[in-house]
């Protein structure tokens, strides 16, 4: 039989103990809680998933966190037109879009609010685009799109308005020429493409989405833009920003199987103009100096290169990100 001291003894052992391992407990939340305080947040806006925006951006938050140790995350919205007033005021630190949405954002021409805080980190590569229909569809240029029912409007990606526009007038065509149907994004034209309610849809070669409609009917064919002197005119004149891109096919992707001649612009990556110097500083150097591993989470990816990613955009390029530059000696490009 235990004797009464030792009971005693034992209980205040016990105590002891758990007294102890409490403390211990404490400790250690303590210290996860400080180890979360000093990395340091990183929000990503971006486009809808399955947008090649969000691919891009997801790639980006990634190697972001992998190489900086930052708590980054990937924040998907309707469009570049919602994404990038959270950027301008600081809700989110980066963003992506096609430098013209940028700057219909920017100069207040896209919502009829300046954006006046939005900054150009860098530039990353020429976004191809185009009209997508059917394998078997006798649609074989954009001129004969006429009288079809094709995607318009962008309410949420109001700067693709003039991108489809562009694209309309190098085939000779106007909005009038064709049964507009309205969607908020690109996205959303690639689902009622799905469904039957358009007979072309407007999207981003290469994007996930399009593999997806791809499957889900069977198979897509790209339209070749028009390349003589007056069909590239056209899309000038519409469209000044866009410039001729001859694709070159791969397996994987979708839409052409040989070499098509396609509307491309640039895309960027923005930043608030609050955003400290360090660590968009930080932030460039990261991206300029992990390029393989960008291009695992974005294929795309593969065409940015070190001497296009300082591009002198109408748009103040971010202080820190100039730092950078200056410091690998890469001198600004004079924009197209």
């Amino acid at each position: 039989m235990m004797r009464k001291g030792t009971v005693v003894e034992h209980l205040v052992s016990l105590s002891r103990f758990k007294m102890a391992s409490s403390l211990l407990a404490v400790g250690l939340l303590v210290a996860a809680m400080n180890s979360n305080a000093s990395a340091q947040s990183l929000t990503v806006a971006t486009a809808t998933q399955g947008s090649l925006n969000h691919v891009v951006g997801s790639s980006i938050a990634r190697v972001l966190g992998e190489e900086l140790g930052f708590r980054a995350r990937v924040q998907p919205h309707t469009g570049e037109s919602a994404l990038l007033p959270l950027v301008n005021r600081g809700d989110a630190e980066l963003g992506l879009a096609a430098i013209n949405q940028v700057m219909g954002v920017y100069d207040g021409r896209d919502n009829g609010r300046t954006q006046h805080d939005l900054r150009i980190l860098t530039t990353l590569f020429p976004l191809k685009v185009g009209f997508f229909v059917r394998a078997d569809s006798d649609i074989r240029t954009i001129a004969d799109l006429k009288g079809k029912r094709v995607t318009h409007g962008f309410t949420a990606q109001g700067a693709m308005i003039d991108v489809v526009n562009g694209l309309l007038a190098n085939g000779g065509l106007t909005p009038g020429d064709v049964r507009t149907v309205a969607v908020p994004n690109v996205n959303r034209g690639g689902d009622d493409f799905s469904a039957g309610r358009v007979d072309a849809f407007f999207h981003a070669v290469g994007a996930a989405k399009v593999s997806e409609v791809d499957a889900s009917v069977g198979g897509l064919r790209l339209l070749p833009i028009n390349v003589t002197d007056e069909g590239l005119q056209a899309i000038q004149a519409v469209f000044p920003e866009g410039y001729r891109h001859d694709m070159q096919p791969r397996d994987g992707l979708v839409g052409l199987k040989e070499v098509t001649p396609v509307l491309a612009y640039d895309y960027v990556l923005v930043v608030g103009a609050g955003v400290d110097d360090q660590k968009v500083y930080e932030i460039t150097r990261a991206l300029a100096d992990n390029k393989e591993k960008l291009v695992q989470g974005a294929r795309v990816l593969e065409e940015m290169e070190l001497t296009r990613m300082y591009v002198e955009w109408p748009i103040p390029t971010h202080e820190g990100a100039v730092r950078f530059y200056e410091e690998r000696g890469v001198t600004p490009v004079v924009s197209r």
